[in-house]
């Protein structure tokens, strides 16, 4: 059966806090390519991928944009500040299911309950812990391994054999010129890593493509598992918030 908890963050949060955010949590099924929402709109609904994985993108005034992190069971996506509304657009990758949650319904959680704060904190970490290893595997590391990373990173864990992918988007979402991209995969094809096909890259050897990629998935600084001990010194944050309500 499917279950909310199938996401990380919402499976690490204490009984009583789970149980009175999960009437609340809608199912959802996304395709590949769907748009969940856009560049600055406010209150787009929070999203825990369960089966799903999602690009955060960067969309720049001309019209072009590019990943800055891809998430699945480990992460959320969405806003709730009115101000300025998301500044990325989440595009999903891989096709699967996500529990969808009204904005306010988790803005009150977040004043009222400290399990939801802290699973808040941790959704935070693990963004920045994406952003920093893309910042730093495109500043460091080769196109191939780039491309590498980005193919054994799409299903989260989680070996697929088919990628719905175009060339272009893949370009566009590692910031690499479509005609590298088009020679690391036809160098992969050669390697049998991979079988390319119109609109979608195949994957014949898992094991030999994540020889192919950096890294970067292995650095422990980047990759760091919170427990509940790590955020026991944030538990007086609940009460200063609800003082400021």
């Amino acid at each position: 059966m499917h279950s909310p908890q199938l996401n990380m963050l919402l499976a690490s949060l204490p009984e009583p806090d789970y149980e009175r955010l999960a009437p609340h949590l809608e199912l959802v099924g996304l395709s590949s390519g769907a748009e969940i929402f856009h560049s600055g709109k406010p209150y787009t609904g929070i999203y825990f991928p369960t089966t799903c994985t999602v690009s955060a993108q960067v969309e720049l005034e001309a019209g072009v944009s590019t990943d800055i992190y891809l998430l699945g069971h480990r992460g959320l996506f969405g806003t709730g500040t009115p101000q300025r509304g998301s500044f990325y657009k989440a595009i999903v990758r891989k096709p699967g299911f996500a529990y969808r949650c009204p904005t306010h319904i988790l803005t009150q959680e977040l004043l009222r309950a400290e399990g939801v704060l802290l699973m808040s904190l941790m959704a935070t970490r693990i963004m920045m812990e994406e952003m920093a290893k893309n910042i730093a595997c495109r500043t460091f590391h080769t196109a191939s391994q780039q491309i590498a990373r980005w193919l054994m990173n799409y299903g989260q864990c989680e070996p697929v054999d088919t990628i719905a992918i175009t060339h272009n988007e893949l370009a566009n979402a590692l910031g690499i010129r479509r005609e590298r991209v088009t020679l690391v995969l036809n160098q992969f094809e050669a390697q049998c890593c991979i079988r390319l096909n119109r609109g979608h890259i195949h994957i014949h050897d898992h094991t030999s493509l994540s020889q192919l990629a950096c890294t970067c998935e292995q650095e422990h600084a980047l990759n760091k598992i919170w427990t509940q001990a790590d955020l026991v010194p944030t538990t007086e944050l609940t009460a200063k918030l609800k003082a400021m309500s």
